[in-house]
């Protein structure tokens, strides 16, 4: 899903808020997306559950991504 996306159905969600408020959530315990989702929905009444669950699974695949490329195991391949 393409963070434009995500902004349209998101309106009036501040992305890094729902990030910080859903990062405790799966630290505590393995859970749905949808789990989350629901448990931080009255922060943004009106938006779909569902689209807060996509938003937060996009950031998680976004946060492990970025801190795979800073591992200091990882060499850049020669040319």
């Amino acid at each position: 899903m393409m963070w434009s996306t995500l902004r349209r159905v998101l309106p009036g969600v501040d992305l890094d808020e729902l990030s910080s408020l859903g990062r405790p959530l799966f630290e505590q315990r393995p859970r749905m997306l949808t789990e989350a989702a629901r448990t931080i929905a009255d922060r943004w009444p009106g938006v779909e559950p569902r689209w807060l669950g996509d938003a937060l699974s996009v950031q998680a695949l976004a946060a492990r991504t970025s801190a795979a490329a800073r591992r200091p195991d990882r060499t850049a391949p020669s040319i």
